[in-house]
């Protein structure tokens, strides 16, 4: 048997294809229900701006990134979409910020943790030391 009378169909390269941006499939749903954006802040109990930046993707008009998945998901119940989908597309859209640890911190007194001064402890040690001497005059008086 030969396998040059055979025709193979050549296999395709497997494409992703991009998630459309949150804010597209907010509107695409909204238009389907053939909604305004009125009528979207009226079921979500969100401000018509802040749903106007969603479907602007202006991230930079909106909350920290917690608030805005809440919009989302609120907007993904009321309009009948997969809610894993458009926070999927909002995180592929929004590097998380990576929180650095403070290099020194501040302490209610108003020293900072971490600083060079020495002054506040010694000034503690000899208060402590002062009371100590108080107490022993006091008790052997």
């Amino acid at each position: 048997m030969s396998t040059e009378n055979q025709d193979f169909a050549p296999t395709a390269p497997v494409v992703e294809t991009p998630l459309p941006s949150p804010g597209a499939m907010i509107r695409e749903a909204r238009d389907r229900l053939r909604w305004s954006l009125d009528d979207l802040a009226g079921q979500t109990k969100l401000a018509r701006n802040r749903l106007e930046a969603l479907e602007r993707d202006d991230f930079g008009a909106l909350l920290d990134p917690v608030y805005v998945r809440g919009y989302y998901r609120k907007c993904a119940k009321v309009l009948e979409i997969s809610e894993q989908t458009l926070l999927a597309a909002y995180e592929v859209r929004v590097a998380p910020k990576v929180q650095l640890p403070p290099a020194k911190l501040r302490l209610a007194s108003g020293t900072e943790l971490g600083s060079s001064s020495r002054l506040p402890v010694s000034l503690a040690i000899a208060a402590a030391v002062a009371a100590i001497a108080v107490c022993g005059f006091i008790w052997l008086a």
